[in-house]
């Protein structure tokens, strides 16, 4: 572990031994970490500001630019949820659970996890969800 308590890649790695070469655990690990640290400040300033300003408030009431706050209020959603699924996958790559689908407990692919590294599902269950695989 380092100075702020999180696990060295080192000690992830040897989890992974004969599942995923050292390189795919890199990539996950290192999306992982910097995507935590880019998002906590951005999610921990939404929830310190009002969502929207006097101003914002008053021209909402007139019926003015509630589209505007409606965007607003569904980007900081969606950026906590970023953050939230980013934290997941981390807790689940220190356990040593990372490659497993979520959905159907099968291997999620190397070459997927590379690709997306915040990967939850195997390709397979993610197209029956109907959703976009990379």
């Amino acid at each position: 572990m380092d100075s702020q308590g999180t696990p060295l890649l080192t000690e992830i790695i040897p989890k992974y031994e004969g599942i995923y070469p050292p390189e795919t655990i890199e990539v996950v690990y290192r999306y992982l970490r910097d995507r935590i640290d880019s998002l906590t400040p951005i999610v921990e300033a939404n929830e310190r500001a009002p969502l929207i300003t006097t101003a914002e408030k008053e021209s909402y009431e007139k019926g003015e630019r509630g589209q505007a706050i409606e965007k607003k209020f569904q980007n900081n959603k969606a950026t906590k949820q970023a953050l939230d699924d980013c934290k997941v996958v981390w807790e689940r790559l220190i356990d040593g659970t990372v490659h497993l689908c979520t959905a159907c407990g099968g291997k999620i692919s190397k070459d997927r996890k590379q690709a997306m590294p915040a990967a939850g599902k195997c390709k397979e269950c993610q197209e029956k969800k109907g959703l976009r695989v990379s």
